[in-house]
Formats: structure tokens, sequence, C-alpha cells
């Protein structure tokens, strides 16, 4: 049996049908449980179509089968596992001419060029490479077996979620809340970026006084020195919607199974337990959840999930980071091109700004029934398409891929967009829902855009304003920090007595394999710029 089993080992090439299984198997344990099925077979299948194609041309070339294997073999390695060993020669070099695209790639390709030569001229039946390569591919796959055992585990535990504590949950569950007579409607509605007044004032000259004037008007608390606790927008809301900051914030790192991880947190969270167990009902118009298709038709880290495994390879790194460039070429059929894609992208952001505004309104009503609703909005962030008023900016067709300079003022004419919202919905709310209804208006963070703004404390600045309809507002103070938004909520109205958390705000950096740019991590991790 151990001779037969030798000789197989020496003779069928086992190696190259395992190696697509050992790539789609490696990424899905990077992503365990985040990847759709179907998106994982797609894969493979393109894969191992790619590995017969590359097999049918070398057998042409070489006239031998035993060669063609290893030639394949060897050149879908390389191709499949291209950002693996880009990363790591940049690692080990760290000079910038030696790794370029221009460099590295065309050295590659001469590599194959007279590696295929050579083969061609050898006499060897390459038993011994045969044996290797089946004995290496087996070992691997077993290893990858006992990852996903290990993550198999590992979700049972944590729901693939960033938070899984439900720290706020398990004690209200625990203790129980009080009887509510009369349990108020809740709008928490989102604006990224949304920087506070005083952010505006120190950052960018202006203040947003009109806003929070109107809004005091209406009855608003107005947090004029609030805090976001993050800096990023995922990490952030499953913060808020935990009531608590994340575990381990002081070593996250920014990569996919992370914002996976939160964007699973924003929709199943400690606050959103809570309602339910007070028979609340809960309806979210947020662009980032992957099951809420019917509200969310178009999830914003789609590309991203999409392209998990296209990223790794050699196609899809030159499409990252070198193929994009090509619309800078001025040729006009590039420009028409981007054109039309830019004209759809625009069109699609405005139809998903007036959608949400459209079923916020919907919502509205004054029966007996106890509501919660999310909504977020993608403004005042980037990309600066509105102009203060909400008409889409035109596109210059002469060059449509210039970029405007004057970011500030593309800014605050969104921020002022924004503020026109706001008034709306706040207006509406207030008409023609529940008088017992509570109002939350809330940035995510702060002004994270592209200015020259060398105060660290910029991205926390975020904009709070508060709406209780008995209009008390003793529970809240001038400096309350995101986190703490829903515990004073809860504390309010649920009878719950949470404890406030003390202000902090953290630095969630971008991992070297994840950012291109290399954001590396500073030094004081979390940061405390609020006290």
């Amino acid at each position: 049996m151990f001779n037969k089993a030798i000789d197989i080992a020496r003779k069928i090439p086992l190696f190259l049908w395992l190696l697509p299984l050992y790539f789609i198997h490696l990424g899905y344990n990077e992503l365990f449980g985040f990847l759709p099925i179907n998106l994982v077979v797609r894969d493979f299948l393109i894969v191992a179509a790619v590995t017969l194609f590359v097999l049918f041309c070398s057998r042409i070339y070489l006239q031998d089968y035993r060669k063609a294997f290893i030639y394949t073999f060897i050149f879908i390695l390389f191709n499949l596992f291209f950002g693996f060993f880009h990363d790591s020669i940049k690692a080990l070099i760290n000079i910038d001419f030696l790794t370029r695209y221009s460099i590295i790639v065309p050295l590659f390709f001469m590599c194959f060029i007279g590696f295929i030569i050579r083969l061609k001229k050898s006499d060897s039946l390459f038993y011994q490479t045969y044996s290797y390569f089946n004995a290496l591919m087996i070992i691997l796959l077993v290893f990858e077996t006992g990852v996903s055992i290990k993550n198999y585990n590992k979700i049972i535990n944590t729901n693939n979620l960033i938070d899984n504590r439900f720290t706020v949950y398990k004690s209200f569950e625990k203790k129980g809340a009080g009887e509510v007579s009369i349990k108020p409607d809740i709008f928490f509605i989102v604006f990224d970026e949304m920087p506070s007044s005083s952010g505006l004032k120190k950052y960018f000259g202006v203040e947003n006084k009109t806003l929070e004037d109107s809004l005091i008007k209406k009855g608003f608390f107005i947090v004029n020195n609030s805090k976001s606790n993050y800096t990023k927008t995922i990490f952030s809301m499953a913060s808020i919607l935990n009531m608590d900051y994340l575990p381990g914030a002081e070593k996250l790192y920014e990569n996919p199974a992370t914002i996976f991880a939160c964007v699973n947190s924003i929709s199943n969270n400690s606050l959103f337990s809570v309602l339910k167990f007070t028979k609340y009902k809960l309806r979210a118009f947020q662009p980032f959840s992957f099951t809420d298709t019917e509200m969310n038709p178009t999830p914003f880290f789609k590309d991203l999930r999409n392209g998990h495994y296209l990223n790794k390879t050699l196609a899809g790194r030159l499409y990252r980071d070198v193929l994009w460039n090509i619309y800078n070429i001025d040729f006009s059929y590039l420009k028409k091109k981007y054109y039309s894609k830019e004209i759809l992208s625009r069109n699609k952001r405005n139809k998903t700004i007036l959608s949400t505004t459209e079923l916020i309104k919907k919502l509205c009503s004054k029966n007996n029934s106890s509501d919660f609703f999310y909504g977020h909005y993608i403004l005042p962030h980037s990309p600066y398409i509105f102009d203060k008023s909400g008409k889409l900016l035109d596109i210059d067709m002469g060059n449509p891929f210039r970029k405007s300079q004057n970011k500030s003022k593309l800014f605050l004419d969104q921020v002022s967009y924004a503020n026109s919202i706001i008034n709306d919905i706040v207006n509406h709310i207030q008409q023609y829902n529940d008088p017992n209804t509570i109002i939350i208006i809330m940035g995510d963070h702060g002004y994270r855009g592209e200015l020259s703004i060398t105060d660290n404390t910029a991205p926390y600045d975020n904009f709070s304003a508060i709406y209780f309809p008995d209009k008390n507002y003793t529970s809240l103070h001038d400096s309350l920090s995101a986190v703490n938004t829903f515990r004073v909520v809860l504390n309010k109205y649920f009878n719950t007595q949470l404890p406030l958390l003390k202000n902090k705000s953290f630095v969630i950096a971008a991992e070297d394999d994840f950012d291109s740019e290399k954001t590396k991590r500073p030094v004081n991790s979390p940061t405390n710029p609020t006290r």
C-alpha cells in the first residue's frame, strides 16, 4: 500500500488540481463566515478555468504533459500569490525602484520565458518534483482544514461580530427594566463626517450657528463639545450601537475581517437587542448591511468582499495599483467612459439620499406602536458632488478627471446641504410623528478630509444634537461622548442605571496588506483628546 502511494505521488499531478482548492480555502479562512458560498464557488471556477487554459497552452508548446503540469503549477502559483510575493519583497528590500511593477513584472515574466525554454529542453521525468509538490499541497490543505475548524469554533462564540459581549443588553436582561407606560419612538439619524460647530470654527473659520440655533428653537440640546470615539465610520457605529468601547481597541487594525465584523455589529448589537426585548419595531436604512438588501440594495463594502480573491492575484494588483491610472491618459474614449460612470455613480448617490429622507417621512405616524429608526446619510462626506442646495455639480467634459482644488468650499457646501436635510426631516418628524419621540442627529466622526490639518483631534469633533420630548436635559452634558449617547437614553426612558463611560478616542490604523499607502499605527493609541 505504501509503495502504491509513493508511486501515485511520483506520477499523478494532484498538486495542480489542489492548488486552486488551496488558494480558495486559504482566502476563505481569512474571512471565515463573511464570504457567501456563491462567491467562493464562482472564484474557484474562475481559477480552475484559468489553470486549465494555461495547461492547454503550455502543453502545446512543451509537447509533454508532465512538463506542462509543472510549468502551469509554477505559473499559476506565482499569479495567484503575487500579492504575497510582492509584499514580502517590499518588506525585505524596501527599495522603491526595485519593487516597482514596471521592474518586477517584466523581470518575472522574463524568468518564466526562460523557465519554459529550459523545461522544454530537459529530459527529466520529474518524479521527485511531483512527489514534493503533491506532499506540499496535501500538507497545506490539511493545515487549512485545521484552521477552518478553529475558525468555526470561534464563530460559535463570536457570531463574527466585532463586539459579541452585549454588555449592556445582558445587564438589562438580567436586571430587567421598570415598566414604561409610553415608550418613545426613537429616530437616530447619522450624517457621515458631520463636524461640530466648534470643529468647523477651529478648522475652517466658520460656525454652524444657523443649524444649531434652528435646532435649539425646536427644543434640541446641542452637545457643543461632542467627541466621537473613532475616526472611521464602521468602528464608530459599532461602538455607538453597542454602547461600549470595542474590545481590544488599542490593538485593532482596519482590515477586511475587522470591517466585516463591524458591519455585522451595526446590524446585531446591544442596543437593537434591548429594543427588541422591549417590543420595539426596528427599521434601518444604512449602506453597510449585506443582509438587508431591500433597504440597502448595494452595500458599501460589496466591492471589497467581491474582490477578496482577485486582490491577491497579479491581475488584481495591477488593476488596483496601476490600471486605474490609465484614466489620466487624455483619450476621448476614456473620457466618455469615465463621464458615463461618474454620472451613474452621482445619480445613484443622489437617489439614495432622497430615498432615505422619503423613507423617514413615510415612517412618521401617531400610532401607539414603539418604533426605532436608524438612517445613515453619506453626507457631507466626500465625494463632493453637491452644491449647498443639493444640486448635483456639473462634470467638466473637457477634462472629467480634473479634481477641484477648493476642497474646503466643496465640503462646506455639502455641510450646508446636510443642514437643509436635517431641518427638513426634524420639521417633518415633529409635525407628523407621535409627540413622544426622541430625535438624535449625529455625525459618526468629525472632518477627516484632505485639508492640511495638523491637529489630530479634528476627526473626533463630531456634531451631536439630541431632542427629548420632555425637554429635560439634566442627564446630558456639554462633552457627551458618542459611546454614551444611548446609555443616557436607556437610563432616562428605560429605568436602567448604566454608568457613563470615561471619554476616550481611539486610532484604528490600517494594516499594511490592506492599505496601499502603508499607514502606520500612531505611537500613542488610544489618544484621549477629550479630557
